[in-house]
């Protein structure tokens, strides 16, 4: 058990997350297949427009260069060199930057390539049985780490010789590290080197004018890992300007003398999971990325996306799904490539892929609109028809006129890549013709947009339409009912469009591929409809899974709760608080603005009617005396409350009785807008500006529950 003291501390020193994360899926699959056409591992490395890849074939290295094309796409453009060397002098790996490519094809050759009228021609070779460390590539350098077991340095630097054209040693680098490890994770950024040696320790090294010796700056050990992660992390410190980041998301600050202060971690706000190992991190412009795992325990990674904020942390900005663990990647702007393998005790697969970063690289918040404001600034109207707002609190709507084509857009939605919308929608009544309501994405204009609608003929589309012309691309039957409000989503990831209806006795769905629209904004449709629209969430990042505690499949991966008060016990069976006489809380998370909290809870027992007991759902946990929940009340209430400073007040209330069984309870939080659910079904909807971001967790008071899952999201 934990105290509640360790996790304020713990969310004090977490970062604030405002945006959202993106979850990519690859771009294209550049795969080497070796001679008997199986899939092998390469070594990578990317520079602009240029990919170069170092592959382990049956019979030695094998380096091959890719272009990027036409739409993006990357095609071999020539074998760069083939070697044929038997198992124990291979070796594999490449660093790439500035026009520059160091290519290691054996333990001690590393051939050099150079960007000449935008081709790449290799113009020397460095040979010495010494050479078998890391390389690393900055400016005009190239740093390649050594051998310790011999009178020589433990890393070279290398710039070439604008009279010979070769590349001579203009650098070196004695550690004096026990052992003959060598400096095999090394970084170099401009003049400043950093080597890492046994366990955490690293030194950092600068160039020294003229001198051949750089001189040593600051020996340190980099910050250690969080605590929780069974796989210690691993790689080079990862050198960007005055930032490094070591393995484990630890990062320090160097303090213009060449002293390195440790700042802060880089946090996944998937931590809870179990993530956080952070290892072989690799920072280059503006992105830093590392290998992590949604859930410590495995051995199977994914690449996370981090991005500089101008606080000086880090955001979390993406998770790329290679799926398999990452063993080699590069980021060069806004493309990553990653070669990775599956985590058999025996390799089975393997993989290289490229992905393309959004830019900005961190998503937007979510755009939640349920009108209960009455504040319609965020929407753009045009078309020959209207919106206008009606209805009274807890029901206002936006309703079109009938008459013609209505168009609401979402202001700030220009987004690409991923988009989606949620509404609900209830058609009241239609003009003759061919009546129909929708959504649109990649909105450009009115003329220019991806629809789905659901027709007056009983039918539910998807559409393009281009410079005026509709084109249906796939349709199936529906029922078109009157005031029926229905679920109507609508999702492009990439080219692939789907659209779903769910309302009380229907559920249908439509899915189709296109590729006439890269991006634009989202938009609410009508043509010769009046309907209403209501609870509108529109966002550019699918849902991504901040914490979750599933027991009815045994799932307890995952960092630990940090419980308050006595009677709380979580095993394989769930999560239970078995004091009905006194009161606690479980929370969790790394502290976010929007979250949609869900759990399946179960009454227990009520220890008393006087004073009111009750259990609670929160949301934008801040601290004991600061938070949202959503409270079920032994008065036979359910009330949507705020805390603050220890003071509580009623925001919504409702009769409510939970029963003997396990219920659902929701509580989601965008921006200003509080929506509160049971079993799945809308119960309040608020609005308060008191807390904008914090964790998560659950709360009672003289109240004994059961818990089979608890689950926090992104909405």
């Amino acid at each position: 058990m934990k105290s509640i003291i360790t996790l304020l501390l713990l969310i004090g020193s977490l970062p604030i997350a405002i945006a959202s994360v993106h979850t990519l899926a690859p771009f294209q699959d550049i795969t080497q297949l070796n001679e008997d056409g199986a899939p092998t591992r390469s070594a990578v490395g990317i520079d602009g427009n240029s990919i170069i890849l170092v592959t382990r074939m049956n019979n030695g290295i094998r380096t091959t260069l890719w272009r990027q094309g036409a739409r993006g796409r990357w095609a071999q453009s020539r074998v760069l060199s083939d070697v044929a060397l038997p198992v124990e002098q291979r070796g594999a790996d490449v660093a790439m930057k500035n026009g520059i490519a160091a290519v290691r094809v054996s333990k001690q050759r590393i051939l050099i390539f150079e960007r000449v009228n935008n081709d790449w021609t290799q113009t020397d070779a460095l040979d010495d049985p010494t050479y078998t460390g890391g390389v690393a590539v900055s400016g005009a350098r190239i740093l390649v780490g050594a051998t310790a077991c011999t009178d020589g340095a433990d890393a070279y630097i290398f710039q070439k010789n604008s009279t010979t054209g070769r590349w001579d040693i203009t650098g070196r680098i004695d550690t004096e590290f026990p052992g003959c490890a060598g400096a095999n994770d090394v970084d170099l950024n401009n003049t400043t080197a950093m080597i890492r040696g046994p366990g955490r320790d690293v030194q950092s090294y600068r160039r020294n004018g003229s001198a051949l010796n750089w001189f040593w700056t600051d020996e340190f050990d980099y910050p250690a890992p969080s605590a929780g992660n069974y796989f210690p992390p691993t790689g080079a410190m990862a050198v960007q300007g005055d930032i490094a980041v070591g393995p484990g998301g630890g990062y320090m600050r160097n303090d213009g003398t060449g002293h390195w202060d440790p700042v802060g971690r880089i946090t996944p706000l998937d931590y809870w999971t179990g993530s956080g190992r952070a290892s072989r991190p690799v920072y280059r412009d503006g992105v830093l990325l590392n290998t992590d795992s949604p859930e410590g325990y495995r051995m199977q990674s994914e690449l996370y996306v981090y991005a500089p904020n101008a606080s000086g942390g880090f955001d979390h900005a993406a998770v790329l799904y290679t799926g398999y663990t990452p063993t080699d990647y590069d980021v060069s702007g806004r493309t990553v490539v990653v070669c990775s393998e599956s985590d058999d005790i025996v390799v089975t697969d393997t993989a290289t892929k490229v992905f393309t970063l959004p830019d900005p690289l961190v998503g937007a918040d979510a755009i939640a609109q349920d009108f209960e404001t009455k504040d319609v600034s965020g929407i753009t109207q045009t078309g020959n028809a209207g919106f206008a707002l009606t209805g009274t609190s807890q029901s206002i709507v936006l309703r079109s006129a009938a008459g013609g084509d209505a168009i609401a857009v979402l202001n700030g939605s220009n987004w690409r890549g991923y988009e989606y919308v949620e509404a609900d929608v209830t058609p009241r009544a239609v003009a003759s013709g061919d009546p129909w309501v929708g959504l649109a994405l990649r909105y450009t204009d009115a003329n220019n947009f991806y629809f789905a609608s659901i027709h007056g003929s009983h039918e539910m589309r998807i559409s393009r339409k281009v410079d005026g012309v509709v084109t249906t691309l796939r349709q199936v039957m529906l029922p078109f009912l009157l005031t029926e409000t229905r679920r109507f989503t609508f999702t492009i990831d990439g080219k692939t469009m789907t659209a779903e209806v769910t309302g009380v006795d229907t559920h249908e769905q439509l899915t189709v591929d296109d590729t006439t629209f890269g991006g634009g904004r989202v938009a609410l449709l009508t043509s010769r409809v009046r309907a209403d629209f209501d609870n509108v969430l529109a966002r550019q990042t699918k849902r991504f899974t901040f914490a979750d505690r599933r027991y009815d499949d045994m799932n307890l991966y995952g960092r630990e709760w940090a419980f308050s008060g006595s009677g709380w016990t979580e095993d394989y069976l769930g999560l239970k608080q078995t004091d009905s006489t006194g009161g606690g809380s479980a929370v969790i998370g790394v502290p976010v603005a929007d979250q949609d909290i869900n759990a399946t809870l179960r009454l227990d027992s009520f220890g008393s009617a006087n004073p009111v007991s009750s259990f609670a759902l929160m949301a934008r946990y801040v601290d004991p005396r600061n938070y949202y929940s959503l409270s079920v009340r032994s008065s036979g209430t359910i009330q949507l409350r705020r805390t603050i400073g220890g003071n509580t007040q009623v925001v919504r209330s409702a009769n409510f009785v939970p029963g003997a069984g396990y219920r659902q309870y929701g509580l989601r939080a965008i921006g200003s807008e509080l929506h509160a659910y049971v079993d799945g079904e809308l119960l309040f909807v608020a609005h308060d500006s008191a807390f904008t971001e914090g964790a998560y967790g659950l709360t009672t008071y003289h109240a004994a529950i059961s818990s089979s899952r608890f689950h926090a999201s992104q909405p």
